[in-house]
């Protein structure tokens, strides 16, 4: 309770105190709070009222190009490109690290469908693409494409062959 923090705490309170009943004209103006330059005026306590530069409205983001439906990492790059950003800000900005895969469309290197179509979405919305649901779901149809096909064992495979008996067809019970 006796530290300089609480102290200066306390002058903020009862200054605070001081304006709500005598006013802001009548109540006392206290000493300021450090040494050096005069604080930022705070909710009206501090002794000097600091102005702060009025910034202008923020000019529209450039158009961004259009999107090719066929080549969804591709569009992707471009738009970021146009927007000026590297991989490493696109990454920090959309917190997805597969960027530069999903830029380049090695859907091997990506994670699976649901996710993927997921991080392509939240991609497409941090460089402000109006229609990211679209690209993203065109993402996914394509990463489907590429897909192996899954494999069946090596007995299926034999049984379906029709030049090869070495195998009879299982017999049901």
């Amino acid at each position: 309770p006796g530290c300089g923090f609480s102290t200066e705490l306390r002058g903020v309170v009862g200054r605070i105190r001081a304006r709500e009943t005598l006013g802001p004209e009548q109540a006392p103006l206290g000493r300021p709070l450090c040494n050096a330059t005069p604080p930022l005026a705070t909710h009206g306590v501090a002794e000097v009222e600091v102005a702060l530069p009025r910034l202008g409205p923020r000019p529209p983001p450039p158009p961004l190009p259009a999107i090719d439906l066929e080549w969804p990492g591709r569009s992707l790059r471009r738009c970021r490109e146009h927007l000026g950003l590297s991989l490493r800000d696109a990454e920090e900005r959309s917190r997805i690290r597969h960027v530069a895969a999903i830029e380049a469309e090695r859907y091997s290197d990506l994670p699976p469908e649901p996710y993927l179509e997921a991080q392509v979405r939240s991609y497409a919305e941090v460089l402000g693409i109006r229609d990211a649901v679209l690209l993203a779901a065109r993402f996914a149809q394509a990463a489907r494409k590429t897909q192996p096909v899954p494999r069946r064992g090596l007995l299926a495979r034999l049984r379906r062959a029709p030049s090869i008996d070495v195998l009879p067809p299982r017999a049901h019970s």
